[in-house]
């Protein structure tokens, strides 16, 4: 069994917390286990038993199982997009999937075999594929690609192992990032809308609810006494319930909605709040709406940013917007996490809260250090001259 000088598997004590740091499958994997050293090494032999156990079964099944390594991979790549078809896949993925894989095939080459696949050979078509000036995000879904049809083949029996299946994964620079919406393109988005689509941006911006969720609601999920909301387990991305607190705008743009339709009482508790103008519930053609009223705004769909990265708008970003708006009001890192329905605190504050063009210089501006510092004085000599 390791021990704390054996950097391959080897337990560790950070704080009051002991740590297991071992490698299982090439992946390296460190994990808090317990509070005594004992309970640590117990749990890095159990971990240690799993990795050779892993590692005696591929050997099984690689002698088990023909490897097919003269295979080509033409081959291998036609029954599994045959595959496909079968299974229902969009025509769309299924000439996604050949585009990558036959672009993998031009650096391999046409009548490379299975056999030949190593992770030597992914770097080489890494190196070839961005000397062509392909970006590294194509190259990575190309690899994605190739290591599907190998994984494909491994659950068919057709291969042993999947040679790639341990291959470091690509770092990929961000070349668009979506962005919050400032203050004033707020206010013309609503200007500009028509008040049928106004109620609806105004619902994503003081709810931070994702497109689905918001067309969703009905009017049994609304509690206007209380003023909150509820969001079932079926329609969060997470399985859980939430009672949402309502802001005034909302409120007000459900009430609205109530008046037009000459209801002073919600109507059926299975009825959607938002309909089109069919009366029927949102399901598509929204983002296109979104859009056009964006451009009467005179707000932006793309930017570029001086490092590159092209900043977008859709209508995610009004959730990006609502995240954004949070931060800003210095509403608790919890708080956030919880109106955002997010597992982490690290995706709300990491992701989604964006720093809005202004909000810099207005958090540099509140801090007043020199007139804080007046008012300091002033307080302390008030005090000495009260004694």
């Amino acid at each position: 069994m390791g021990r704390k000088g054996d950097r391959m598997a080897r337990v560790y004590r950070r704080g009051s917390s002991w740590w297991v740091d071992i490698i299982i499958d090439g992946k390296r994997v460190r994990k808090s286990v317990g509070n005594t050293k004992k309970a640590a090494e117990r749990r890095l032999l159990e971990m240690e038993q799993i990795r050779d156990s892993r590692q005696h079964a591929e050997h099984l099944i690689e002698a088990a199982q023909p490897h097919n390594a003269a295979l080509p991979v033409a081959e291998l790549m036609e029954r599994f997009l045959s595959r496909c078809e079968t299974l229902g896949r969009r025509p769309k993925t299924v000439s996604n999937y050949r585009t990558l894989i036959e672009g993998f095939l031009e650096v391999v080459g046409s009548k490379a075999k299975v056999g030949a696949i190593t992770p030597a050979m992914s770097g080489r078509y890494i190196e070839a594929r961005k000397a062509l000036g392909i970006s590294s995000r194509r190259v990575k879904h190309g690899l994605t690609a190739v290591g599907t049809m190998l994984n494909w083949g491994v659950r068919e029996g057709i291969l042993a192992y999947n040679p790639l299946r341990n291959l470091d994964r690509l770092e990929v620079e961000p070349v668009r990032e979506r962005r919050a919406l400032e203050d004033h393109e707020i206010g013309a988005l609503l200007e500009k809308s028509p008040k049928h689509y106004r109620r609806l941006w105004v619902g994503f911006l003081t709810t931070g609810l994702r497109l689905s969720q918001l067309t969703g609601l009905r009017w049994g999920d609304i509690d206007f006494r209380r003023r909150t909301f509820r969001l079932l387990r079926s329609n969060t991305k997470n399985k859980r319930h939430y009672q949402m607190p309502m802001s005034e705008d909302f409120e007000t743009a459900l009430r609205e909605l109530l008046a037009e339709r000459g209801q002073d009482s919600p109507p059926p508790a299975d009825g959607h709040c938002f309909l089109n103008a069919a009366r029927r519930p949102w399901r598509n053609n929204l983002l296109k709406r979104f859009y056009r009223c964006c451009e009467e705004a005179g707000i932006e769909h793309h930017r570029k940013r001086a490092d590159g990265v092209t900043e977008v708008v859709d209508l995610h970003s009004l959730r990006v917007s609502f995240a954004s708006l949070l931060a800003e009001n210095n509403v608790a890192p919890k708080v956030a996490q919880q109106l955002m329905q997010h597992s982490s605190v690290e995706l709300t504050l990491g992701l989604y809260a964006k720093v809005r063009k202004g909000a810099d210089r207005a958090a540099v501006d509140g801090l007043r250090i020199v007139s804080r510092g007046k008012e300091g004085t002033k307080k302390s000599q008030s005090a000495a001259d009260a004694m």
